[in-house]
């Protein structure tokens, strides 16, 4: 047995012992299995952690997943370091992350092996092996051999740290200055103590000052390799955070740095033009703070550029080379040791640690390994900050292309396979959209109805995988119907380059073409958005139109009647003044329902029509009206309800005010309802006279309700006055609806003009009213006619599948 109280892994045991710890079964027989077939492993496996922390002095290595009730491996991991400081523990775990992995290198352990990574079974082995073999003689671990021989330093972290190995660049190795790329300069010392000297007993010394010498040499670099785990596990931790800013990442490092080397400041710059700035720093000294500048000739960056790998400095003073120095003179640093940042192999700066104390003794290489490796970090960081800024950019910009609701954008292979849409491209088929990629772009169901259409779209993928931008212009055929689109092609090369808007090849001349970005618009689209425009200024022209005119008359009466009030004092005046008050907002209420009602319709639900038609029939003010539905009570249409609600509105209004005016005869003469909605939702503003008093004179000119005494509207000569029949039934030769009544009807003449807007035989109508119908049908895609009903009145029929 070892000291330790686990069995001896030197070869002269039973093999080597892991205990496995996890509580996935599955996972463990796995593992298990694998590390068996192999020579020299004897698995141990537990569910519990909390069990395992028993077995410990019997076994030379823990594996144990991440997350597992009660205690996790980050905890058991904790636990274990406790009991046993020197014990490998690997995380072996498909549930981690950067996060759990700068963790648990934090807490000292020995490898972290995801499991979703390729071969992990035999990734896991080989740090197993790894780490058993370094505890198997702790005296080869950077100490000298008594004849006078020097082992391999190994730089602690590197090795079981492959992001590390990602920053530095190099393979993790024992060789310090393999490691850290540079050679030994002044103020770095050896693996000896000295400058450059390496460990060994001096010629004269016995054999016992040798072997005390080998055991303090061997003390002083166990420090050493301490220090510098713990450094690079510190900043593994701080680089892998990702809710750290890389501001924030980097004047961590630097603090951690500064602590390492035992100095007071650290700091990052950025060399441009001849001038030194600070980007980033820790410490006091008031000219190395962030955005300072300085002449680089009065730098000691200077120097730092002028030398191969590190530039160490450890007492200024005492170095007649630094007199008269401008930049000992500026800043008055006694100490430092700094390297070059580069970056997409330019220079952008350099990382810098320094004091205005001397130093007592030289620069460690473990201390310029260190340095450098954030030196390469930092150029790797800005690397990839720089990357980052860059895909963003360009990601915005083809963002901006692809999801553009305006443009069909499409992604082909350069051979023309189809292998990306936009979601306006693909609202455009018919189906599943996912059906054509992987076709021939000109063989997709948008060109292959028109010939025409494929050769034009197989001639511009050719010419566009040449290296050229592509135009064409033809016909398209979508699920909506046929159209025109004109569109081009995009050569996009392995180098970032793609065509230039202005036709010609852009980017490098000798890069691959390796895909193709088809951009797209239609053209029928345009000239449905000219005819939109053309709607929105005739609105407008309307609104003028009735501003100008309509509203003018009454405005005038108000003015007129308001001078003679002032006259006279006379309260008459004050009542014609309302009037034209109320005149005048019930033209602005039509008229901005007549603008709101032509825009098309483009959320439709299924909407039951009886049930609307008698939800309007309920806000309109006819006690002796009659409406009697015929309609199927279950029939259905696609529409927005609340404009079919306005829809029937209007046209039970029209019936009952023009249907019950006065004598046959006489209403014949005055059969169109000329009244309007107000603004929507609130179905009462949609009253033709929409105040109190307008309504009221509204009904005493076109709506005679039934008499008081019982005779239900019939006068003494026994004329009916006041009643009227509205029936709301069905369609025999399409699909939709009527809503006919028994008043005087619409003459044949006047047919084709009562839906103009502002068409009136009433004085007190505005003429929007069946203006407002019209255009209800019309943005729901139906169709409306005029015909006579069967006792001789108006009716009104709706076909819903035009």
């Amino acid at each position: 047995m070892t000291s330790s109280g686990r069995p001896p892994v030197d070869g002269s045991g039973d093999g080597v012992h892991v205990l496995h710890v996890d509580d996935d079964p599955a996972v463990l027989d796995r593992t298990e299995a694998f590390l068996t077939r192999r020579a020299g492993f004897v698995v141990h496996t537990e569910a519990e952690p909390e069990a395992a922390l028993t077995s410990l002095s019997s076994v030379d290595c823990v594996v144990s997943g991440y997350d597992m009730p009660g205690m996790d491996g980050l905890d058991l991991l904790r636990a274990v370091r406790e009991r046993d400081p020197t014990l490998p523990f690997v995380l072996f775990t498909d549930s981690g992350s950067e996060a759990v992995a700068g963790e648990a290198i934090a807490a000292g352990v020995t490898a972290y092996v995801p499991m979703d990574v390729d071969d992990a079974d035999e990734t896991l082995a080989e740090r197993i092996e790894r780490a058993v073999a370094r505890v198997r003689d702790e005296s080869t671990v950077g100490v000298a051999t008594a004849e006078g021989g020097t082992d391999e330093v190994a730089v602690a972290g590197v090795e079981s740290n492959p992001d590390i190995e990602a920053v530095s660049g190099v393979e993790a190795v024992s060789d310090v200055e393999a490691v850290s790329g540079i050679e030994p300069v002044t103020g770095i010392t050896g693996t000896g103590g000295s400058e450059h000297g390496s460990l060994g007993a001096g010629e004269d010394g016995g054999a016992g000052e040798k072997g005390a010498g080998v055991v303090a040499e061997r003390d002083r670099l166990r420090r050493e390799l301490d220090a510098s785990q713990r450094s690079l596990r510190r900043v593994y931790t701080v680089t892998t955070d990702t809710s750290l800013s890389f501001a924030d990442r980097v004047e961590r490092t630097l603090a951690i740095g500064r602590e390492r080397l035992g100095v007071s400041l650290g700091f990052l710059t950025r060399i441009a033009d001849g001038t030194q700035t600070v980007a980033h720093a820790v410490g006091d000294h008031p000219q190395l703070q962030r955005g300072e500048t300085c002449p680089l000739s009065e730098s000691y960056c200077r120097r730092t550029l002028d030398t191969d790998g590190l530039l160490a400095v450890v007492h200024a003073a005492a170095d007649e080379s630094w007199a008269d120095d401008p930049s000992y003179e500026r800043f008055g640093l006694e100490s430092y040791l700094g390297g070059k940042v580069v970056v997409d192999g330019d220079l952008y700066g350099t990382v810098c640690f320094a004091d205005t104390e001397p130093r007592g003794e030289p620069f460690t290489e473990s201390q310029a390994v260190f340095v450098e490796l954030l030196t390469r970090w930092m150029g790797y960081e800005l690397e990839r900050c720089k990357r980052e800024r860059e895909l963003r950019v360009a990601d915005r910009r083809f963002r901006s292309l692809f999801d553009n609701p305006m443009t069909f954008v499409g992604v082909l292979d350069p051979d023309g396979t189809l292998r990306e849409l936009n979601d306006t491209a693909r609202a455009t088929l018919d189906g599943d959209a996912d059906t054509v990629l992987g076709q021939p772009f000109w063989e997709t169901s948008w060109w292959t109805p028109d010939p025409d259409s494929v050769a034009a779209v197989e001639e511009a993928v050719e010419t566009a995988a040449s290296g050229q931008v592509a135009r064409f212009e033809c016909d398209y055929y979508a699920a909506d119907g046929q159209g025109t689109v004109g569109a081009t092609l995009y050569p996009v090369y392995a180098t970032g380059g793609t065509g230039a808007v202005d036709g010609t090849a852009e980017g490098d001349a000798e890069g691959e073409v390796v895909s193709l970005m088809a951009v797209g618009a239609d053209t029928t689209t345009r000239t449905e958005q000219a005819t939109q425009l053309k709607r929105q200024r005739d609105r407008l022209d309307e609104f003028a139109s009735v501003v100008s005119h309509d509203v003018r008359s009454p405005l005038e009466t108000a003015r007129g009647r308001l001078q003679l009030y002032d006259a006279t004092g006379e309260a008459d005046h004050l009542d014609a003044i309302e009037r034209s008050l109320d005149r005048i907002a019930t033209l602005v209420d039509d008229l901005l329902a007549l603008a709101r009602q032509g825009e098309s319709v483009s959320e439709l639900e299924p909407t039951p029509v009886p049930v609307v038609a008698r939800q309007a029939w309920n806000t309109v003010e006819a006690p002796a009206a009659t409406l009697d539905v015929t309609l199927d009570t279950g029939m259905t249409v696609e529409s927005d309800p609340s404009r079919l609600q306005q829809l029937f509105e209007n046209l039970f209004r029209n019936s009952v005010e023009h249907g019950s005016t006065g004598s046959r005869s006489q209403a014949r003469g005055n059969c169109v309802e000329h009244g309007s909605t107000g603004s929507r939702p609130k179905a009462d503003d949609a009253v033709e006279h929409s105040s109190a008093s307008s309504r009221s004179h509204a009904h005493g000119n076109a709506v005679e309700h039934g008499s008081t005494d019982g005779t239900d509207g019939i006068d003494e000569t026994g004329d009916d006055t006041g009643h009227v029949a509205v029936r709301l039934v069905g369609l025999d030769d399409a699909r939709g609806f009527a809503v006919e009544d028994d008043g005087p009807g619409i003459p044949v003449a006047e047919r084709e003009r009562v839906f103009e807007r502002g068409f009136s035989t009433n004085d007190d109508g505005t003429g929007f009213g069946l203006a407002i119908v019209q255009r209800i049908v019309e943005a729901h895609g139906w169709t409306v006619r005029i015909a006579e009903s069967a006792p001789g009145g108006a009716r009104f029929e709706v076909r819903v599948d035009s």
